[in-house]
């Protein structure tokens, strides 16, 4: 499993605040106050171990966080429009077992590329879920593909009563035609 994050220009905001203020400390007590060079640089010292210590502690929390997110499973799913609703619901159960869910509506930003999207999305995927109704929609038969050719574990799940597609048509499938609410958890379960 990666984790893939794009380093931020906000990452060096911190970094160049507690050398400022380190630079506008010393300058400050050379003119306002004299200070001697030994003064200063035991000033600066302090300064800097609390500026590390600090940094110690973030970097603590963030490798809290990563750590947390790594362990999560990372769910891609594939949905038409007019089965949203649905979408949503499993998408908001998911999350909140711990799982992070890719959804192209959030994560595909105008003028970006949706088959290099999806296929980053599934090179980080631990599995990958296709909600199929009446109308399948040319994108969903695409991401169903692309996941196969990822070689992702994908889990069709049937709203309607409705074949699979041909290329996962001898894949076992969850049918919310009947019982949708304890397939629905059968699915949440197995996925996370």
């Amino acid at each position: 499993m990666k984790y893939k994050r794009k380093f931020l220009t906000t990452d060096w905001i911190p970094i160049i605040g507690s050398v400022a203020s380190i630079v506008g400390i010393v300058i400050i007590l050379i003119h306002k106050f004299g200070f001697t060079s030994e003064i200063i640089a035991s000033i600066a010292s302090i300064i800097s171990g609390v500026i590390a210590f600090t940094a110690g502690m973030y970097s603590k929390l963030l490798t809290k966080k990563l750590s947390s997110l790594a362990k999560s499973k990372r769910i891609f799913i594939a949905y038409s429009s007019q089965n949203e609703d649905l979408a949503l619901d499993v998408i908001k159960r998911l999350r909140s077992k711990g799982a992070y869910v890719w959804l192209a509506k959030e994560k595909i930003q105008p003028g970006e590329q949706f088959e290099i999207k999806v296929s980053e999305a599934l090179d980080d995927a631990d599995s990958f879920i296709a909600l199929l109704g009446k109308d399948i929609s040319p994108n969903v038969l695409k991401e169903i593909s692309m996941a196969k050719a990822h070689g992702k574990r994908i889990f069709p799940v049937l709203i309607d009563k409705v074949s699979l597609p041909d290329d996962i048509s001898g894949l076992s499938y969850l049918d919310l035609t009947e019982g949708k609410e304890d397939k629905i958890q059968k699915l949440i379960e197995i996925t996370t």
